[in-house]
């Protein structure tokens, strides 16, 4: 061939790389970075950004983000050996499966002591602490707190505190936020209602960080920090950004999801604005490094194991002796990220007249889904997946190097992960997945789970007791993925290291009303391994297509750590779903997060599933007093149907 051809060539392949990442259906987002400099240049820097950029939201309105290309890859390196032993930290003990239950009728109600009221929720002084906050003093309604009895709930006392003057904000577990006229009867009549056991106002100190009060007290009086203002009830009407304001405050943009502004706030301003009564919690706004590095201690997976630099290997919790299967572009064999350590890697092409992109993966989505569960970090430890020691890696690839497939060669995929393979470096031993990780799909608004491919889904976990985890889709409220409305899916949202939801994730529900997604992952500036051949590097790169492996390397943990949770994926997803973390305590409650599905999934569901799948929390109990206590168990409905139970749920 002459070298004119072979230009023209490499433009038209470059062309055709370019498209699938603007075209393509996988669920990713592209993301960069700067470039390194020191650590505390970078960090100040990222904070005059957030302060400038509060600035100019108070000026002029919030403005559209924009988005740019990933980073080159850092240099190649060598590989070394792995370690195995497998340990908990101090304290933790692994969760405890209980199996199958015996079945009784529950005759009396469960009771369960009642923790003591903190002194601010004390009504001995409560009521007079909230006639003592600043705006009470001028006569205007003012924020308290209420603490209710077991069985009481906000609406059993709506009418009543209404009839006394005062409104329900907003509740976060047995509280009850409310405004309320600053009249000393009005407030101890509401003190001492039927079912209220505690009323106050929120502490100055309970709404700052401790190191950051202190930080302020020897700061200049006009030095700025850029913060979050979360508000004790909804701001649409911008009063309380116009009271932040008076108090000196440069208000900047507000999240209609967490109630919060981001501000900067003068050191001569902390104390006043503490002390007002619709401030809720004040917290610094963080310098966070989008990579691995961050998502592995987001996920809770930090605490399970333990990185040795001498030798360069992991242990602990590590994936080791789990088979892991993934559907996608293909996979880049030559990365030391994905090559290392490996008991098999077997794989099958599903896409006509692409067999040479099986182990190569030009444009690299399914080599970063991998890594994002198993990356070995060879690199950069930082960088490694959520399960660097995965035993065995299965990959089918069912998408074209232009990132797209059709619902036959999915179908096909499955088939042979659902199948043992054996290949070289097997021992002899066929192996089978026992989590399959889908990061692709169609999106759409009308699917009830039951067309082909859903069906597809849902049959092949049913029959070969295989977890399949999968991408919730980046179509915010236009749209979900039609894979995460199958019945046996464990369909993942993307949140950003900080918990918040990402603004791409899909919303649920379903389109016949069904819990969607079921959990969120960290998905957000994910780091790791490169495609196309390379031996080393790492990219970034947003999406639930990331969240959603982030989630299959937990489930590969948990798997590793309690061998009688495999081959049952219902009782994984439970597991998973019941331990997940809310992202801000005021959704604990009845109407953002209910704990049934009889009236549907809760408004912030839609957005978060249960909540933030933690490794920590879903594998392990800790023994403290602060601590908590994970177990599982198993049954099957009767024929007659599941048997009903009543219980009186107390908090403790």
């Amino acid at each position: 061939m002459n070298a004119p051809f072979l230009k023209g060539l490499g433009l038209l392949l470059l062309i055709a790389v370019m498209a699938a990442l603007l075209l393509s259906g996988l669920w990713l987002k592209p993301e960069s970075s700067a470039p390194e400099s020191t650590a505390s240049s970078a960090e100040q820097a990222a904070i005059e950004r957030t302060a400038q950029r509060t600035r100019r939201i108070s000026q002029f309105g919030a403005q559209p983000a924009g988005s740019q290309s990933p980073p080159s890859a850092p240099p190649a390196s060598t590989t070394k050996p792995i370690a195995s032993d497998v340990s908990l930290p101090e304290g933790y003990t692994l969760a405890e499966h209980k199996g199958t239950m015996h079945r009784a009728r529950l005759n009396e109600l469960l009771k369960v002591e009642i923790s003591p009221n903190p002194d601010w929720l004390d009504p001995a002084i409560g009521v007079d602490r909230i006639l003592d906050q600043p705006r009470a003093h001028q006569g205007e309604p003012v924020f308290a707190a209420l603490r209710l009895a077991p069985g009481t709930t906000s609406a059993k006392i709506e009418d009543v505190l209404t009839r006394l003057g005062a409104r329900i904000k907003g509740t976060s577990g047995d509280s009850v936020r409310i405004v309320v006229p600053p009249e000393q009867a009005r407030i101890q009549a509401i003190a001492e209602l039927p079912g209220i056991i505690g009323v106050g106002a929120l502490p100055s100190e309970l709404k700052l960080d401790p190191e950051y009060a202190e930080s302020t007290l020897t700061a200049p009086a006009s030095q700025e920090t850029p913060v979050f203002i979360t508000l004790m009830g909804e701001d649409s009407s911008g009063q309380y950004k116009h009271l932040l304001a008076g108090l000196g405050v440069t208000v900047g943009d507000y999240d209609t999801h967490l109630r919060s502004y981001t501000a900067n706030v003068p050191a001569s301003a902390l104390q006043d604005l503490a002390a007002a009564d619709y401030v809720m919690r004040i917290e610094p706004i963080g310098v966070v490094g989008a990579m691995h590095g961050s998502a592995v201690p987001v996920m809770g997976i930090d605490r399970l194991r333990g990185y040795d630099f001498a030798q360069e290997s992991f242990a602990g919790l590590t994936g080791r002796g789990i088979g892991i299967g993934v559907l996608d572009t293909g996979l880049n064999v030559r990365h030391a990220d994905i090559a290392h350590g490996r008991n098999s890697i077997c794989g099958a092409n599903f896409v006509f007249g692409e067999n040479w992109d099986l182990w190569a993966d030009l444009v690299g989505h399914g080599t970063h889904v991998m890594g994002t569960i198993a990356g070995a970090g060879r690199d950069d430890a930082l960088r490694a997946g959520m399960a660097p020691n995965v035993s065995h890696l299965r990959f089918a690839k069912v998408l074209s190097f232009l990132g797209f497939g059709s619902d036959d060669d999915i179908r096909r995929g499955m088939d042979y992960l659902s199948r043992p393979s054996f290949c070289f470096g097997s021992n002899g031993q066929a192996t089978k997945p026992l989590i399959a990780n889908l990061s692709l799909g169609t999106t759409t608004v009308v699917s009830t789970g039951r067309s082909i491919a859903e069906r597809k889904l849902d049959a092949v976990v049913h029959a070969e007791g295989q977890l399949y985890v999968v991408a919730q889709a980046n179509s915010d409220a236009r749209g979900f993925s039609n894979f995460g409305t199958a019945k046996n899916t464990l369909a993942v949202g993307a949140v950003h290291d900080s918990g918040v939801i990402a603004s791409f994730s899909s919303h649920g529900p379903t389109a016949d009303g069904r819990l969607a997604p079921k959990v969120a992952g960290t998905g957000v500036g994910i780091w790791s391994a490169r495609g196309a051949g390379s031996r080393s590097g790492y990219e970034s790169y947003s999406g639930t297509s990331m969240a959603s492996p982030s989630v299959a390397g937990v489930a590969a943990l948990l798997l590793e750590a309690d061998a009688n949770l495999r081959h049952k994926p219902a009782l994984v997803r439970a597991r998973l779903m019941a331990s997940a973390i809310r992202p801000d305590p005021y959704l604990d409650s009845s109407e953002q997060f209910p704990l049934d599905n009889s009236k549907g999934p809760g408004r912030m569901q839609n957005e978060y599933g249960m909540g933030l799948v933690s490794a920590r929390v879903s594998i392990a109990s800790l023994n403290s007093a602060d601590g908590w206590l994970v177990a599982s168990a198993e049954a099957s409905p009767t024929a007659a149907g599941y048997e009903r139970a009543r219980a009186d749920l107390i908090s403790s």
